[in-house]
């Protein structure tokens, strides 16, 4: 097992032997609750355990032939293009082509400023030296190639050392990653790192970093935090901030403690799969369908 997501009209399930999918009960259609055979796809597939979520699309990256790919809300699985689309003049990278020694640290999605995703590598040729791709992605049926950037993260930077990434999915266009007890935050527009200053932060080394949120307007309980969590001692504690433009603000609103360690972190509501279907089409925008 490496990751199982929501995703429109089926539940998706990526493992070592491929991706399967089990049709979720929408539409008045009844889910067999069963995943069948991993889908069939040219050269084969190993997923990574790393998925990206954008409404319509989840976005897969395959270790075994080193390319980006798209499964969309039917269970179809898609290749991308190498042709950019039309306007634009210059190829930036190939999504079919990611160099092997390129080992993926970090995939998520973001809605803030158009649908991108953001992949992280480090090169295992030159450990310690890590790239940042930028896949800007139109909605549904478009799969042309969609690299708008690569960036070389300097040497100086702590990105090159973070051992855990996140990044605020919806209010900012930021990654979180932490190196230790310490988080730091990289403005992917502006190219730059700071560290973060965590109020009633108590230490110990960072094991999960990113953002919970439910964002419907007009829903009284909605919330869209900042979250870290922490081990130390056997112990883990859990820390949720709000947020002022992706950056962590004032005293933690809520903590959770307990003995163990946190790896992901997620939430469970009867909000969810509230769609006017019946399904998850309308509500994957306002959760977070990553872990």
């Amino acid at each position: 097992p490496l990751y199982l997501f929501p995703n429109i009209y089926n539940i998706g399930y990526l493992s070592n032997n491929g991706i399967f999918t089990n049709y979720q009960n929408g539409m008045n259609i009844p889910s067999a609750g069963k995943f069948g055979l991993p889908l069939v796809m040219q050269n084969g597939c190993r997923p990574s355990k790393h998925a990206a979520y954008l409404y319509m699309n989840t976005y897969i990256f395959d270790e075994l032939n080193h390319r980006f790919l798209i499964l969309d809300f039917n269970a179809g699985i898609h290749f991308f293009s190498e042709d950019p689309g039309e306007g634009v003049e210059q190829v930036v990278g190939s999504p079919n082509n990611i160099p092997e020694s390129y080992e993926l640290l970090y995939f998520g999605s973001n809605t803030f400023a158009g649908n991108k995703c953001y992949a992280v590598f480090e090169d295992r040729d030159n450990p310690g030296q890590r790239y940042l791709y930028t896949l800007t992605l139109p909605d549904l049926y478009y799969y042309n190639n969609p690299i708008t950037a690569i960036d070389k993260i300097p040497a100086d930077k702590q990105f090159n050392r973070a051992t855990v990434f996140g990044n605020h999915e919806s209010q900012a266009n930021v990654l979180y990653y932490a190196v230790g007890d310490q988080a730091y935050y990289y403005g992917v527009g502006s190219k730059t790192e700071q560290a973060l200053t965590l109020q009633g932060f108590e230490g110990g080394e960072i094991t999960y970093i990113g953002n919970r949120y439910w964002t419907q307007e007009g829903v009284s309980d909605a919330f869209d935090y900042f979250v870290v969590a922490t081990h130390q001692n056997g112990r883990y504690k859990v820390y949720m901030y709000n947020t002022v433009g992706g950056v962590p603000n004032g005293a933690p609103v809520r903590t959770l403690e307990g003995e163990g360690k946190v790896v992901k972190i997620h939430y469970n509501s009867p909000f969810m799969c509230n769609g006017t279907a019946g399904g998850n089409e309308a509500d994957a925008n306002f959760y977070p369908c990553s872990f």
